[in-house]
This record gives structure tokens, C-alpha cells and sequence, in this order.
């Protein structure tokens, strides 16, 4: 498989992670194939210091690319280090995606961050909740909503605010937390509220208007 990697460095691990893809565009990676680049890849010398190139499927229909062959799907496993199998994609469920890979693999894989979240959401509700402002619902997990209307705040006037220093809401003052969310966006978070109540304090006309919205 002298096409993997450059003539030059045939003999060095260049690469962190080779990942071909079944099926693509409708087309079947073979089983043959799979195993040729599986061999040619754990071949490579590793340099001191340097880990191996992993082998990662992108197996987003990889039971049609199976079953499409007609070949075993464990075999079809065994040429790769770890896979990726999108549910929606290939068996048709609602949503959702399943790694798979050996128990170290999963275990370095699986990052449990949802109490860290929610401990977040709730640090932030209760920096806003100081500035004056009230919820409905209470908070409790990882998203906070805004009630506006009792601290007399157009939705729009929220979404404005949010939007200059760079964090995009829904004008209906929903805030959404997750794992990728970071310390700078919590910040500016914070800081928009904290901008727009002290404008309205200082009698600053906070004109309702339609704007548009954004994921939080």
C-alpha cells in the first residue's frame, strides 16, 4: 500500500491516525482492501517516543458496506484499532452514534462531565440571579431560562446584548450548557446580562424588536 503514506517516509509513522470510511457515497470499502491497509499500517516502523498509527473506521453505514459484500462483520472489525457506527444513518433510530474499540480505548474514550456542567450552569444562574434577575423553571441541571418579563427586559433586548459579546441565544433567554462549553464563553455569558441590567438601571432605552436567534 505504498500510496498510505509518502516514498520518502515509507519506513517513518508520519501520521497519528489513518481513517478510511464504509460504505462511501454508496460505494464499498472490501474486506480484502481493509485488510491489506491494516497490515501495511501496523507494518510501519515506529520511531522511539512516537505512538503507532491508529486505525480508525469511519463506519457511519458499515452494515450495508457488510452486507453489501457479503463478508463477516467481525472480520471487517479486526483490521482497525477502533469504529464509529452512526445509528441514524445506518439502522434508521431517531439519532445517536456508538464508539467501539478495546476497554482502554473506550475507557480513555468516555469522559463523564455532566455534574461538572451542571455544577457550571448553576455557578452562572447564580452570578445572573445576583445581578436580579429570576428563572422559570428553577435551575438544575445544565440550562438556564431567563424570566424577562418580571425585571420588565424585552427578549430582544437579551439577544442583543448576548450577541455583542459574542455568545448567540435565543431572544427567548434560553441558555444551554454542555462539555465544550468554556471558561471565556461563561465570562462573556455573564457579562451581557450584567451590561444590560445595569443599562436599563441607568434608564437606557432597551427598544423590543425582532432579532434574530441562535443556539445556546
Amino acid at each position: 500500500m505504498p500510496s498510505v503514506v509518502e516514498a520518502d517516509q515509507a519506513t517513518q509513522a508520519t501520521e497519528s491516525i489513518f481513517t478510511p470510511k464504509n460504505t462511501l457515497f454508496g460505494t464499498i470499502l472490501p474486506l480484502a482492501y481493509a485488510q491489506a491497509i491494516s497490515e501495511y499500517v501496523r507494518a510501519l516502523h515506529v520511531p522511539k517516543g512516537q505512538k503507532p498509527v491508529a486505525m480508525h473506521l469511519d463506519a457511519a453505514r458499515l452494515f450495508d458496506g457488510v452486507i453489501g459484500e457479503g463478508v463477516d462483520l467481525k472480520a471487517f472489525a479486526a483490521c482497525f484499532d477502533s469504529m464509529s457506527i452512526c445509528l441514524v444513518k445506518d439502522v434508521g433510530a431517531p439519532m445517536g452514534s456508538i464508539i467501539l474499540g478495546k476497554k482502554s480505548f473506550i475507557e480513555r474514550a468516555y469522559i463523564p462531565r455532566f455534574p461538572s456542567v451542571h455544577k457550571m450552569a448553576r455557578s452562572v444562574a447564580s452570578e445572573i440571579e445576583a445581578l436580579g434577575y429570576n428563572f422559570s423553571p428553577p435551575v438544575q441541571t445544565n440550562m438556564i431560562i431567563l424570566d424577562l418579563e418580571v425585571v420588565g427586559i424585552p427578549p430582544s433586548a437579551f439577544a442583543e446584548y448576548c450577541a455583542r459579546e459574542k455568545v448567540a441565544v435565543f431572544a427567548m433567554a434560553r441558555i444551554v450548557f454542555h462539555h465544550q462549553t468554556s471558561e471565556a464563553a461563561v465570562k462573556s455569558l455573564v457579562t451581557a446580562p450584567s451590561k444590560l441590567i445595569e443599562d436599563k438601571k441607568n434608564g437606557v432605552a432597551l427598544e423590543d424588536k425582532k432579532v434574530g436567534g441562535g443556539y445556546s
